[in-house]
């Protein structure tokens, strides 16, 4: 398919909250790396993006990534979604040149990190202890309407679950097509860590990135306001649609985003509760064995109760 040529030969799958703003960010800075002007196009989870087709696909996002040797994009409800999402990428990117890049933390500060995110867009109105107690009957309950959007919600501790989000795509696609990293990696030593991932993606090294700082704690200054641009987007642009005749799509994707930020002050999470990070610490043990084996490895850090 002559379209093809132009999808994405690089997909960033995840996980959530775990750095893919931010290493979307600094792959944005390297002028051999094509990335669309929205950060997740959530193609190959959400069944109605998906049923658009390729050719829509490549439209909207890549049509100006002809040329550059990485086109690549980062959606990181893909990992959460693998069962579906491994499947279609196959299907999709058929000429085999599709690579995965997969940006991991610890799991424990990221099922945090995502509640925390949740409470703040104004959909999670429960503790976290009370939000992991009731993780599971939520999960089975709203399936029905959650993967059909492809959408995260209160998968707080099965996000963590990084070795079996990973089963589908390593069933599918050769271990070599992954790269891995860890968001402690990019915090510790980011020239390392990104000269390591231009030679996976096979692109000049020694590249000289500048640090970014993404998706910061905050407080919305309207929670309801937040929760109906995250969870209503088509809601607002057709708001704007009957202001302005004619927006472009990356126009209307600006503004909302810039809607966002200005309802945003900063605020820093309180601490968790050590009882439940133990918890969730040997609730991960398994896991966390798993993927020191799929990654060649270390990750006892990850196990261990924070100081």
């Amino acid at each position: 398919m002559q379209a093809s040529r132009a999808l994405p030969n690089h997909l960033v799958i995840g996980a959530a909250k775990s750095g893919t703003t931010s290493l979307y960010e600094l792959l944005r800075q390297h002028p051999q790396v094509y990335l669309p002007y929205a950060k997740e196009p959530r193609y190959f989870n959400n069944d109605a993006n998906y049923a658009r087709g390729s050719r829509w696909y490549q439209q909207t996002y890549f049509r100006k990534a002809a040329g550059f040797p990485v086109r690549a994009e980062a959606s990181p409800h893909y990992l959460y979604w693998g069962e579906k999402v491994a499947a279609r990428i196959q299907a999709t990117c058929t000429d085999g040149e599709v690579r995965f890049i997969t940006i991991l933390r610890d799991p424990v500060k990221r099922a945090y990190s995502q509640y925390w995110m949740d409470f703040q867009r104004g959909v999670e109105d429960l503790s976290f202890p009370e939000a992991l107690d009731a993780e599971a009957e939520r999960l089975e309950t709203l399936r029905p309407q959650l993967e059909p959007a492809g959408l995260l919600k209160f998968g707080y501790f099965r996000g963590g679950c990084y070795a079996s989000l990973l089963e589908p795509f390593l069933q599918r696609f050769p271990r070599q097509y992954f790269h891995f990293l860890l968001l402690e990696d990019l915090q510790a030593d980011l020239d390392h860590t990104m000269d390591a991932l231009c030679a996976f993606l096979g692109i000049q090294p020694g590249f000289e990135f500048q640090p970014v700082v993404s998706n910061t704690s905050y407080n919305p200054r309207s929670r309801s306001l937040q929760h109906w641009l995250h969870q209503r987007p088509e809601g607002f642009y057709r708001l704007m649609r009957a202001l302005v005749r004619v927006i472009p799509e990356t126009r209307r994707y600006q503004l909302r985003k810039r809607v966002l930020e200005s309802n945003r002050q900063p605020q820093s999470n309180p601490v968790m509760d050590p009882a439940v990070e133990s918890r969730l610490r040997a609730a991960y043990q398994p896991e966390i064995t798993r993927l020191e084996a799929i990654l060649g490895r270390d990750l006892s850090q990850w196990k261990e109760q924070a100081a």
